[in-house]
């Protein structure tokens, strides 16, 4: 499980996403508690049962912590983006967290695989995936394994560079 960074990304996350993530192991339950701390911290005067429960639940079952964000969401007037908007957010968020810290080239790979695979193998991020075939007119037995892994790491930017702009992401 990838940890996020509450106070650098608390504006990008909502409910959907911290839902979707405990739901799929991605996130702690502890996530949700960190989640709504925040929230709290930034607006005090919100009086939500639902999230002062979650506050006090820190050895809750995740069932538990679902269905207080599922009661979370319904209460919520109009959320700012779509559920699949959220998902990608989140998808970001986690990939900014590995980029950041990743100890080398080869570790941050191999851990965008599993954020790949937990988001159901995504076709867009098919172009940074070792085990994917090129989508461009790269050929990897042309190339040394630094080579190859460079060249991955540029897709990767890339990837993000595009999806900060599509997400509007100002951060």
């Amino acid at each position: 499980m990838v940890k996020i960074d509450f106070d650098k990304y608390e504006a990008l996350l909502s409910w959907h996403s911290i839902y979707w993530g405990i739901e799929k192991d991605i996130l702690s339950p502890e996530s949700a508690i960190l989640y709504a701390e925040k929230i709290i911290e930034l607006n005090p005067e919100i009086d939500a049962p639902e999230i002062i429960a979650l506050l006090i639940s820190e050895n809750a079952e995740k069932d538990v912590i679902l269905s207080l964000i599922k009661a979370i969401i319904s209460n919520t007037p109009k959320l700012k983006n779509s559920e699949e908007s959220d998902i990608r957010l989140l998808r970001y968020i986690l990939l900014s967290e590995l980029k950041e810290n990743a100890q080398d080239s080869q570790s941050l790979l191999a851990e965008i695989e599993n954020i790949y695979a937990d988001f159901d193998y995504p076709t867009d991020m098919e172009s940074f995936i070792a085990y994917m075939p090129p989508s461009d007119s790269y050929n990897a037995s042309e190339h040394s394994e630094e080579e190859n892994i460079q060249h991955l790491i540029y897709n990767f930017k890339s990837f993000m560079s595009n999806e900060k702009q599509q997400l509007k992401i100002s951060i």
